[in-house]
């Protein structure tokens, strides 16, 4: 405050009670003049200070009444849907995760009751700003632009400044982002509900997007000889060769893979073996990552497969689980509620079945550019979906969504990052 000319203290005053500076009288003593100076070492603190005065009397403008179906496009935008975050120079990997994660209304409750330490580092303030922009988003219709959050990111990820030039900064990875972003947020309290005892997870994060894989791997010339491992995921990275179609077809590769060098016991000795995997543990929000960029050595580049494959609306992931979680599984697999034989744990799926929520799609040709948005479901509705490109929002349906499995070809949106949820009741896909 001393920093500023006492002109510029009085004109907030005047922003907040519409007091004109004239108008203006402070109770300090010696009076505040042109300089700060006299009063020094004399205003403490968190000191109240009494002003009094007469404000100005505004007059009501005079406005026509606009109908909805008048505004420009743009605006019923406004109007009608939440806000989109304005692009601060390639931030568009940002500001698409950050939609799809706004869409999941746990995290919001997590973020809520969120209180940092009082020695907190980095990642409480990142998640502390976090929370600030999630109550703008809520708060606003307005685009807003999530300054404060960005500039805490790149100064606790330096890599997320990089520039190509000075003042230019550089295009990210969104599953970066959002790996990263995950990470900081570790912090968020764990979520709580009934049947609590029984519910996995340290923090919001882990309950919510954790799960766990178990990959059995067995000697390529003696099966008999078998390593187990477990291992926890917040994401299946799911792989696309030259057959791939489909992401059941990706799946069914990323969860087999023959010829890894292991460390055998029983020979005592590194052999070849083949690995299966399958899910022990399933998360309430299952992330799948197409991995679709490579790294191109000769064009020195980081190249995307533009490959097209399609995703379903319902994914019934039974098949992909280990059998002990299958029989756990079948208790929730029925249609009728009257078959269900326990209650359902919170933050878990329980039957297999999930539902797609959220994609953040990719255009262009390696991950170095091109544009990121995101595609968030509103509802329980498969053909209500909304559309954030940056600060521009425009309601979709399920056809534009199917849209996103490539057959739109290399300059067209591809999805990248499917966001499926947990479904309540079991209905079969």
């Amino acid at each position: 405050m001393f920093s500023e000319h006492p002109d510029v203290f009085r004109a907030h005053l005047y922003s907040l009670t519409q007091v004109p500076p004239a108008n203006q009288k402070l109770m300090l003593r010696p009076a505040l003049g042109d300089s700060w100076t006299p009063l020094i070492g004399k205003i403490k603190n968190g000191q109240k200070i009494m002003m009094t005065g007469t404000a100005e009397q505004v007059a009501a403008p005079k406005v026509d009444t606009v109908f909805l179906e008048d505004l420009p496009p743009e605006q019923q935008a406004v109007a009608l849907y939440p806000p989109g975050l304005v692009n601060l120079g390639n931030t568009c990997y940002m500001n698409a995760s950050l939609q799809c994660l706004r869409a999941l209304p746990e995290v919001g409750s997590a973020l809520e009751t969120f209180r940092a330490n009082a020695r907190g580092d980095d990642h409480d303030a990142i998640t502390n700003s976090a929370r600030s922009l999630w109550k703008q988003l809520e708060a606003h219709r307005a685009p807003v632009e999530p300054e404060e959050f960005l500039q805490l990111f790149r100064a606790t990820y330096v890599r997320f400044a990089d520039q190509v030039k000075p003042g230019i900064f550089a295009q990210q990875d969104a599953d970066e982002f959002w790996q990263t972003f995950l990470q900081s947020l570790a912090r968020l309290p764990r979520l709580e509900g009934s049947g609590k005892e029984n519910m996995v997870g340290d923090n919001a994060i882990e309950q919510l997007f954790g799960g766990e894989m178990q990959d059995v791997y067995k000697r390529a010339d003696d099966d008999t000889d078998q390593v187990v491992k477990t291992s926890s995921f917040k994401k299946l990275a799911c792989n696309i060769d030259g057959n791939t179609k489909h992401l059941s077809e990706s799946l069914a590769l990323t969860l087999q893979e023959n010829g890894v060098e292991l460390f055998s016991p029983t020979l005592a000795q590194t052999s070849i073996f083949n690995r299966t995997s399958r899910i022990s543990r399933l998360p309430y929000y299952l992330t799948v990552q197409f991995v679709r960029f490579f790294w191109k050595k000769k064009e020195n580049v980081k190249a995307k497969i533009t490959r097209p494959v399609s995703f379903p609306f319902t994914l019934d992931t039974y098949d992909y689980c280990t059998p002990e979680l299958q029989e756990k599984l079948k208790d929730y697999r029925h249609e009728k509620k009257e078959d269900m034989a326990l209650e359902p744990v919170p933050y878990t799926n329980n039957n297999g079945i999930y539902d797609l929520w959220a994609v953040v799609s990719h255009r262009g040709r390696s991950s170095d550019g091109g544009h990121y948005i995101s595609f968030v479901r509103q509802s329980e509705d498969e053909d209500d979906w909304l559309e954030f490109d940056d600060d521009k929002v425009t309601p979709r349906n399920s056809d534009d969504i199917k849209k996103l499995s490539g057959t739109g070809g290399v300059d067209w949106h591809i999805a990248y990052l499917c966001v499926y949820k947990s479904r309540a009741e079991f209905k079969r896909a």
